[in-house]
């Protein structure tokens, strides 16, 4: 019935931390673990415990770093709730090692996907906990792409990254920092290929919805 959702902590959880004297330190990753589980659970408590709307809204629970590898670890777990399926985990990227490699748009960048997508779901989406994919890549330009690269369009590399999440439930949010895929100034999509990728999985999403209805 609520629209408005809450996240809780974004990238920061099982990063460094400032020691009492104001340095920041970086911390093992058993104790990493132990505060992103703790500082979820307060996250969780605390909005509950204001009641009427927020004692039922979705949250979204951050994963360790928002990294799928830490995330769908036996060590991170999802906080305790008052009320039944009103929790989604939330990471970012499902190709990320692969953009910063260098190697978009290749057998390996595909097969990565797959097999960051096969943890999600054994984690996750099969014990019924959805999955909010909180950066999702929107660009990807030449130098980003590996040698043997059979889709080398960006707004293709984009299709296929959304369709592979949404294929599985999980829910994407495409993050665009430079201006390159979404324009500030004309407030629109800038590439008519991105358009025609967003209506595409938009119209499908809602065709879905609607089929649920």
């Amino acid at each position: 019935p609520y629209t408005l959702v809450f996240e809780g902590y974004n990238e920061y959880l099982g990063g460094n931390q400032f020691d009492s004297s104001g340095n920041l330190k970086e911390q093992s990753e058993t104790n990493a673990y132990k505060m992103t589980n703790t500082l979820n659970q307060a996250f969780v408590d605390a909005v509950r415990g204001t009641g009427r709307y927020n004692a039922q809204r979705v949250l979204i629970v951050s994963g360790y770093w928002t990294n799928i590898d830490k995330t769908t670890s036996s060590r991170f777990q999802m906080p305790e709730d008052m009320v039944n399926d009103r929790l989604m985990v939330s990471v970012h990227y499902v190709d990320n090692s692969m953009y910063w490699a260098n190697k978009i748009g290749g057998e390996e960048w595909l097969k990565y996907i797959d097999s960051q997508c096969a943890e999600l779901k054994k984690a996750f989406l099969d014990n019924d906990i959805p999955v909010f994919m909180g950066e999702t890549t929107s660009t990807y330009t030449a130098s980003n792409m590996a040698k043997d690269a059979t889709h080398t369009d960006s707004s293709e590399c984009l299709s296929i990254v959304l369709g592979k999440l949404t294929e599985l439930g999980i829910v994407p949010v495409i993050w665009d920092t430079d201006s390159h895929f979404y324009s500030r100034t004309t407030y629109k999509i800038v590439n008519e290929s991105d358009r025609k990728v967003i209506r595409e999985y938009s119209d499908k999403l809602k065709a879905n919805l609607e089929a649920q209805q």
